[in-house]
């Protein structure tokens, strides 16, 4: 085990759970019991513990610790906004080394901007963007009055880029209305305030309209991102020139900060809700499909391989290893809101959904893919006739409901309501020396780590 530091960055879909993934790993690794949370084949060898690292804020102590006693005392977790970091170390009474480790928070809209980080030219990623919105028949449906402003744009006018503008913004109310995904620039929403979309504005495509002119712009305050057609890219024009510096802002302001860090990172942990994706419809599983592939995209594994004399160059003159995502987890998150019976069935939909977008590194040796199953908080119990009882809850009797059967692979079409999976919200152990039951969050440190024995 090398004493360098161990980078894992993790991410998910929207409404994945991840900041509960993340406090529920962290509580299984402080207060790490063998017989709760086995490892390796031996589970008696490997005890593990933390020690963070730096002040308490600095090392995201605190923060664990905030969001633990609010989940514990039943209240939703405020969701990311920004990158948050955790450093610690992580001891194993199996090493001889403590390992020093930073968890990198991703907050999950950002993947939908993933695309500029592979676009440093504003028509380059408008034409990526609407070729994603022609190709998938659940965007184009929503589509038809922007698509027809951006085909029949022939100048590069003001009137015309209102127009675009205008036409873009009632284009992403519809897909936030539709509950689809791909809302770029995601600085949509999100006001200054970091106060997401109030639902009374979900109600209709109008009211989103106005929150998104009034309160949530389409990139930087006052400095609108939307893709433009090709006869805007004229270098000598002013407007191309301010339309490309308002695009170079945001990838440099919000989308770098948020997403490049991962860069540096040698494991991922992907998080993927199957059962939320099931409950939304086949637009959801689309989108979920090319997110991951933007998001593998952006980060490019091999990247560093294929220019070895690059890297040799840069780092090795410093005397550092060069950053490379050599490693990807991706997990089914929230799992206990599936069926016992049918969560046998789940990793195989999670790897029909991720593997086309790795398939590619993976075959050249640049990635190792590993596909788990899990539940960070385990909070129901499976009876019979596809029955979930809900444990979390303050009722003397645990709430109940029937839930769908799990297919075996993704039908070819369905629609959101056709498959049911109710959330529950989970809850950590008011006991700190408790962490909650889960399931797979041994086998995902088994993966990160290499415990075998």
């Amino acid at each position: 085990m090398l004493n360098r530091t161990h980078h894992i960055g993790v991410i998910g879909l929207t409404q994945s759970g991840k900041t509960t993934f993340l406090t529920s790993l962290l509580d299984h690794w402080n207060n790490h019991h063998p017989k709760k949370f086995p490892l390796g084949r031996t589970p008696q060898k490997h005890s593990l513990m933390i020690q963070w690292n730096g002040e308490d804020e600095d090392s995201g102590r605190r923060l664990f610790e905030q969001n633990r006693a609010s989940i514990a005392s039943g209240e939703w977790v405020s969701k990311s906004l920004a990158l948050e970091t955790y450093s610690l170390s992580l001891n194993c009474s199996s090493w001889h080394l403590a390992q020093p480790i930073k968890l990198y928070d991703i907050p999950g809209e950002r993947l939908a901007d993933a695309e500029m980080l592979r676009h440093k030219c504003l028509s380059h990623w408008s034409e990526a963007i609407v070729h994603t919105i022609e190709v998938d028949p659940s965007l184009s449906d929503h589509a038809a009055d922007f698509l027809r402003a951006y085909r029949g744009t022939t100048s590069a006018t003001e009137s015309s880029l209102s127009r675009l503008e205008k036409a873009y913004r009632r284009l992403m109310a519809k897909f936030l209305r539709s509950r689809i995904p791909l809302i770029t620039p995601s600085s949509m929403l999100v006001d200054s305030d970091g106060n997401y979309v109030p639902d009374d504005s979900m109600t209709s495509i109008e009211k989103l309209e106005k929150w998104f002119t009034e309160q949530c712009p389409m990139g930087i305050s006052g400095k609108p991102i939307v893709p433009v057609p090709k006869c805007f890219k004229d270098k000598k024009s002013e407007m191309w020139l301010r339309c490309q510096s308002h695009y170079n802002e945001y990838r440099r302001m919000v989308v770098r900060p948020a997403l490049e860090p991962l860069g540096a990172c040698h494991d991922i942990v992907f998080l993927v809700d199957i059962a939320g994706i099931f409950a939304q419809g086949a637009s959801w599983k689309n989108q979920a499909s090319t997110l991951i592939e933007r998001f593998v995209g952006g980060v490019a594994p091999g990247s560093w391989t294929e220019k070895w004399w690059k890297k040799s160059l840069h780092y090795g003159a410093l005397g550092l290893v060069a950053p490379q995502v050599d490693r990807i987890v991706f997990v089914a998150t929230q799992t206990d809101r599936i069926h016992r019976d049918d969560r046998s069935k789940v990793k195989q939909l999670l790897e029909d959904l991720a593997r086309p977008a790795v398939r590619y590194p993976a075959s050249k040796g640049y990635l190792e893919v590993h596909y788990c199953v899990a539940a960070a908080v385990e909070s129901t119990e499976s009876h019979p006739m596809h029955e979930l009882r809900y444990l979390n809850q303050d009722e003397s009797e645990p709430s109940k409901a029937t839930i769908s059967e799990l297919p075996d692979e993704f039908p070819n079409g369905w629609k959101r309501g056709d498959y049911r999976f109710p959330r529950t919200a989970p809850r950590m152990p008011e006991n700190k020396g408790n962490p909650p039951k889960q399931f797979g969050l041994d086998a995902i440190t088994e993966i990160l780590f290499a415990i075998k024995k």
